[in-house]
């Protein structure tokens, strides 16, 4: 189990807390391991002008690796995408 985000949101403390809730590490990403992974996802022009790419919750789980069992999902201002990683592998199925 781990968590990711991008670099620029890791002193957030909402990311920090959850990390610490769940008790699972949390791995950060940096705007050159997104870029090549944009095409693949949902894009916001929102995030793109604010952050530098236009998605972050689904290639930050991407890059964890596993298979995506909930895509990008928004409440109250809080965007997550969930993978499955079994057993550890870090394979992308």
């Amino acid at each position: 189990r781990a968590m990711g985000t991008v670099e620029i949101k890791k002193d957030e403390a909402g990311i920090i807390k959850a990390a610490e809730h769940y008790n699972c590490p949390l791995e950060i990403f940096t705007i050159e391991d997104i870029l090549p992974l944009e095409d693949m996802f949902q894009k916001s022009q929102f995030v793109k002008d604010t952050i530098g790419v236009y998605s972050v919750s689904e290639p930050c789980a991407y890059l964890l690796g596993g298979k995506p069992i909930l895509g990008k999902f928004i409440h109250e201002g809080v965007t997550i995408s969930i993978n499955l990683n079994i057993y550890g592998e870090k394979e992308n199925l």
